[in-house]
This record gives C-alpha cells, structure tokens and sequence, in this order.
C-alpha cells in the first residue's frame, strides 16, 4: 500500500510539514514528498500516523514529543506501589504493534494469573493486579514476577506483596 498526497496551495515558507509515522517513526517532510511506501498493512492493529505543521523548531519540538511516548523496546517500566497491598499498577511498553502474553509467577517459576494475552498497539500501557490469582484467592506475602513476552523477548520485573 502506498500513501500519497499532493499540496493544493503552497504554504508560507516558514511553515514545516511532517508527517510521522508512528509504527515505524519514520518522518516524511510533506513539502517536499509526495508518497510514503506503507508495505502490507495489516488487520490486527491500526496504521498510526501524525501530521504536524507549524513554525520549524515548534515542529521538531513536537515530532520529539510525539516520539517520546513509543517506547524503543519491548519494555516493564515497573509498578507502584511497590510493595503494595491490594494492588499495584505495572507499567510496560510496546515498540510497536504485536501480540504480547503478562503473567504473574511465583519464585518458584509457577504462574499465578494471566494479566493479559493478545494483540496491543504500540505506546504505553498499564495493568492493574489485584494480588489474587486466576481463581480469584488471595495470595500470600511474598515477592512475585510480572513477566510480558512477545513470542520472541521476554522481560521480567519484581513485585512485593505485603499484608
């Protein structure tokens, strides 16, 4: 798929153009292109993309803006409270769209609960654990592991339950 765009009335010539291309932060002055390559599109997320324009340094002070809230890795960008008691709000990034897996295990390895499976967007995101496990029952005092995987990276984050 291909985007492409023509300009009608020329702007002044201190006005900037961008287009930012959120899945692949690629920027594309609008001004002096005239089509962006997309490749296959497809079905599961959304295409995010952000046009800017205005005086050049208000431009590139909000392209740097814009950027700053996708992540560059797959990320766990912790919880708090931490220790907490009932709950605690994990944090965590994603680079770009992609079909992700959060579990809470044990220190011996066995998982707790599933927090989340399946297909996000990129940006940053928040999952609130209630410190029970997948039947519901409450757990014990006792350091925890909030795991996120993409299939093909892994990142783990300690947590504290205390009661």
């Amino acid at each position: 798929m291909n985007l492409s765009w023509s300009i009608v009335q020329e702007p002044n010539f201190d006005i900037d153009i961008r287009l930012v291309d959120l899945n692949t932060r690629k920027v594309i002055d609008l001004k002096n292109e005239q089509q962006l390559e997309l490749g296959m599109v497809a079905l599961r997320y959304n295409r995010r993309m952000k046009i800017i324009a205005g005086e050049g340094s208000d431009v590139a002070t909000r392209i740097n803006d814009v950027l700053s809230i996708i992540p560059l890795e797959l990320s766990i960008d912790g919880n708090y409270p931490n220790p907490f008691n009932p709950a605690t709000t994990i944090r965590y990034g994603l680079p770009d769209p992609r079909n992700i897996r959060m579990t809470i295990v044990n220190i011996l390895g066995e998982e707790i609960i599933e927090l989340y499976n399946g297909w996000q967007d990129l940006g940053r995101y928040e999952v609130i654990w209630n410190g029970q496990n997948n039947d519901g029952g409450s757990l014990a005092s006792g350091i925890y592991f909030v795991i996120i995987n993409d299939g093909q990276t892994f990142r783990c984050h300690k947590v504290m339950l205390l009661k």
